[in-house]
């Protein structure tokens, strides 16, 4: 499985697949003409992808911070959560945009560092404790790589499909009541009946 773009570039079968994975999501970050849009894009979209964290880009010199709140995450997930996410967006940075140099740190806020900080370090990067949110800290000197994949008219379409995607899903805030039923209860494993339920019994079930 292959994706062409810009001038016919053929992207490694490796960087396809885990754009794939993401569906729509995944192909606009690789149809993006630069690393800047394609993380801009990334965080535009990012409640379209697996993770329950908020993103945000901080520009701060010639560093970008690639921010991750989970304030809202129940705190006995933020954990688990964090190690689950960042390993993926790390894999999407060497596979589509980068390399893993231009990676100069993670921040991780305190109150997790003491069981994030080893499982990053242990594979080579700089890890730092903050009292802000967790971050991915980026040189910013890759920001205006062109990218391999880059395809104006491709980008033009996925990027209104992602858009529409993401208005149906957070059409009546269902998306976000789902989500966070999810978040609640996830030590029980809820079947899609019990969560269907639960939106019922507060009123959002379907008419």
């Amino acid at each position: 499985m292959t994706f062409r773009g810009h001038r016919n570039t053929v992207v490694p079968k490796r960087a396809s697949i885990r754009a794939a994975v993401h569906g729509i999501f995944g192909y606009a970050l690789m149809s993006c003409a630069t690393v800047r849009d394609g993380i801009e894009v990334g965080t535009r979209f990012f409640d379209l992808t697996f993770a329950f964290a908020r993103a945000a880009l901080e520009y701060a010199g010639d560093e970008v911070r690639f921010c991750l709140g989970d304030r809202h995450v129940p705190a006995q997930l933020r954990g688990f959560l964090l190690e689950r996410d960042v390993p993926g967006i790390l894999a999407h940075w060497g596979a589509l945009w980068g390399q893993p140099s231009e990676i100069r740190r993670i921040e991780v806020a305190e109150s997790l560092g003491e069981r994030i900080a080893p499982v990053f370090r242990d594979r080579g990067f700089l890890v730092k404790m903050t009292a802000s949110t967790h971050a991915l800290v980026v040189d910013a000197r890759a920001l205006d790589r062109r990218m391999p994949t880059a395809s104006s008219e491709a980008a033009a379409v996925l990027l209104r499909e992602c858009a529409e995607l993401q208005r149906r899903q957070n059409h009546g805030e269902l998306g976000a009541r789902v989500r966070e039923v999810l978040l609640r209860r996830a030590a029980e494993g809820p079947t899609q009946d019990q969560v269907a339920a639960e939106l019922g019994d507060d009123g959002g079930g379907a008419a």
